[in-house]
């Protein structure tokens, strides 16, 4: 049998934060600014931006991609401060020369830059492949970025400065590192018995079920296999945008499966009453996933916003109902 592998970086590229997220790194800039770098306050932040609902259905935030963030954002904040200090005040205005607002120039403030472009971060993979080794290079991210700033494509957004390029690279190439450290610290799976089916797994993405709270997490990582003493397989999983801290063994049998592919608006027809489902629950203190079965649909006719059906959900953990809309729903996959 194939040994099993880290989840491939084929997940997709995470590419800004949410205006809503960007608000709150903000009030943390202004309210914490000593701990923005500290690698325990930037988890905590991702833990709590992957758990919100405003990031359901979008790629998870790592730990360093919110330090990446502050880096660069307090970079900003002395250059303002360097800019207003070397800014000559206006001469007064002569009585002979026409009115003018002698108030001194003020440093115009920049836009926040929010994440690359869908055709950036091709270029970017493509120069990463291509010239890995000077890819951290400070010329070389400046001319990428003099680059960008100058295509069609960034009208109308915030300039790309060279450092958001090299923390790109930086954390790309540590991604890449980590994958081979993982897949070289992974045992081999014994040989395959005869009669039993082999599967590929090179290519699956999975979720696992932790035995803490009952709910469905996307896997980064399965660090390692074990049989317990029943003779079921136990594999160690690291949960994206969790710290090693957060590994759990868990069954494969009954916590592993592949990966649940959320609904599209024009999926609502497909669903009955009796499906089985992964439903995104909200509440107060958390927002996860778990397993529900459907017990009823009212369907909607559907408008700009998408689908407006509402469907009833039973959730399997504690056999809770609610009403909810297709958009927190994901299709489980085929037992």
């Amino acid at each position: 049998m194939d040994r099993l592998r880290p989840r491939r970086r084929s997940r997709p590229i995470f590419s800004g934060f949410t205006n809503s997220e960007i608000e709150k790194l903000e009030r943390f800039v202004r309210e914490a600014r000593e701990q923005l770098l500290d690698k325990e306050f930037c988890h905590k932040i991702s833990i709590n931006f992957n758990r919100s609902a405003g990031r359901a259905g979008k790629p998870a935030v790592r730990w360093t991609e919110i330090q990446n963030w502050f880096e660069a954002r307090l970079q900003d904040l002395p250059d303002d401060n360097d800019n207003e200090a070397t800014i000559p005040k206006e001469p007064e205005c002569k009585e002979v020369e026409v009115e003018m607002d002698c108030d001194r120039l003020s440093p115009r403030s920049r836009d926040i830059f929010s994440g690359f472009t869908d055709s950036e971060i091709e270029k970017l993979d493509r120069s990463l492949r291509e010239t890995r080794e000077q890819s951290l290079d400070k010329e070389f991210c400046h001319k990428i970025a003099v680059n960008f700033n100058r295509s069609a494509d960034r009208a109308g957004k915030p300039a790309v400065r060279w450092t958001e390029i090299q923390n790109w690279f930086e954390t790309k190439l540590q991604d890449l590192q980590e994958d081979r450290n993982n897949e070289a610290m992974i045992p081999k799976e014994p040989e395959c018995k005869e009669g039993e089916i082999v599967r590929d797994l090179s290519e699956l993405e999975f979720e696992a079920k932790s035995s803490k709270d009952g709910a469905w997490y996307d896997v980064e990582t399965f660090l390692a296999h074990r049989f317990n003493s029943n003779g079921e397989a136990e594999v160690l999983v690291r949960f994206v945008g969790f710290g090693g801290d957060e590994d759990e063994w868990v069954t494969m049998k009954n916590s592993v499966r592949k990966r649940s592919i959320p609904l599209e608006n024009t999926e609502c027809c497909n669903l009955n009453v009796g499906d089985y489902v992964l439903c995104f629950q909200e509440r107060k203190d958390q927002a996860i996933y778990y397993d529900a079965r459907i017990l009823e649909i009212q369907r909607r006719i559907h408008d700009i916003r998408g689908c407006r059906c509402h469907i009833l959900i039973r959730y399997d953990h504690d056999n809770s109902e609610e009403s909810v809309r297709l958009r927190r729903l994901c299709r489980r996959p085929a037992p």
